[in-house]
């Protein structure tokens, strides 16, 4: 999008139009599957909370199923 508004391409053939169509919905499905293959310890919190349960051999489900435990 640019400036709110779609962005619309213009072929001379079919041929040419389905190639794009191809490539970006190749693009948009390797965008979704990102996600999956970046590891979720790449992210600052997550590495920070792991961190600070490591001496404890703590792992984040444990440390929520306690939290959990103690709100209630």
């Amino acid at each position: 999008m640019i400036d709110g508004r779609r962005v619309r391409f213009a072929f001379a053939t079919k041929a040419q139009a389905q190639a794009k169509a191809a490539e970006m919905k190749l693009a948009h499905r390797q965008h979704g599957d990102s996600i999956l293959n970046d590891s979720v310890t790449n992210h600052p919190d997550v590495a920070a909370a792991l961190e600070l349960l490591q001496p404890y051999l703590a792992t984040l489900v444990e440390a929520h199923d306690f939290r959990s435990k103690i709100a209630t």
